[in-house]
């Protein structure tokens, strides 16, 4: 048989309390009480209904304020998504083709006589066009003597 506390005794006295006090004991000397917690239904008072309702807001402004996170969150992912995607698209047509297009230092030849412009790679001297001069192009320097 279990020992008894003082805290079983304190609750087994609380319990007898409130039944005594319920009416539900009427000249029995010992009962066997305890304590247990039952989810009941408690009306709320006007102040506590208030409380309520301005912890109801907060509550709702907080939420409205994590949906809005989620959708910049979202948002920026996405942004991220497409441009690796770009990034994704210009490196497997790269692998496929077995080149890129990029910056290189040229020099360009202009050709009077012919009118034409010839342009040549820095980097490897290699060829790369020969095309008609523009009009600005053709605009030939005079050159003065002293």
């Amino acid at each position: 048989m279990a020992k008894k506390t003082d805290k079983n005794k304190a609750e087994y006295d609380e319990a007898l309390k409130v039944l005594k006090c319920l009416g539900k004991i009427q000249g029995v000397k010992k009962k066997v009480c305890s304590l247990k917690t039952h989810r009941l239904r408690v009306d709320l008072s006007s102040e506590e209904q208030i409380a309520a309702g301005k912890l109801l807001s907060q509550q709702i402004d907080r939420f409205v304020d994590l949906e809005k996170k989620l959708k910049a969150y979202k948002s920026n992912i996405k942004a991220k998504q497409k441009e690796l995607e770009a990034e994704t698209s210009i490196t497997k047509s790269a692998v496929h083709d077995g080149f890129t297009f990029e910056e290189c230092d040229c020099v360009e030849v202009l050709d009077n006589s012919n009118y034409k412009v010839f342009v040549v790679r820095l980097d490897n001297m290699d060829f790369v066009e020969d095309r008609p001069m523009n009009t600005k192009e053709r605009q030939a320097e005079i050159q003065f003597s002293d």
